[in-house]
């Protein structure tokens, strides 16, 4: 448990945690997939973002899960990196995110995971800081992901940009 920053674990993330540390990689990585794509072009509340393998208050990945991972399993969803530098590449620890929405749990794609790792750290951070909760928030999820956006001024680009870097 993160008391860094007076942080309590809810119910539900102690018990996806518990469930985590139970798994397999293969077990963790079948789950994920197995969850719906966020639904584009509809109007969902946002009520939680979690990311797996990752701790948001220190900034590092666990070690648990690669990209490699995901593409052993599922390689036409997860290609090849064309550029080491902007894609991930094998063995990249990577944090898949989860969005709990009042229309259900859904995954997003490999390519918004390293975003909505920045932008949960950072509501984390805010509400510490202002001392109140900055979801529920109702976006509509477009097929450029500007939902993204209203996510992003939801935290501050203060806030966001001043997150420490992963390691």
């Amino acid at each position: 448990m993160n008391r860094k920053f007076g942080i309590i674990p809810s119910e539900e993330a102690v018990k996806i945690n518990s469930m985590l540390e139970k798994q397999t990689v293969p077990e963790i990585v079948r789950d994920y997939q197995n969850l719906s794509i966020i639904p584009y072009g509809e109007t969902v509340s946002i009520i939680k973002l979690g990311g797996m393998n990752f701790d948001f208050m220190e900034r590092k990945h666990l070690g648990l899960i690669k990209y490699g991972d995901f593409r052993a399993f599922y390689p036409n969803e997860y290609p090849v990196a064309t550029d080491p530098l902007q894609d991930y590449t094998f063995d990249d620890q990577v944090t898949p995110v989860r969005i709990i929405t009042d229309k259900g749990t859904f995954r997003v794609s490999h390519i918004l995971w390293f975003p909505l790792t920045d932008i949960i750290s950072g509501i984390l951070l805010k509400q510490f800081q202002i001392n109140k909760k900055l979801l529920p928030i109702e976006v509509f999820i477009d097929q450029k992901n500007q939902w993204l956006c209203k996510l992003f001024n939801l935290v501050g680009h203060d806030i966001i940009s001043n997150l420490k870097s992963i390691d």
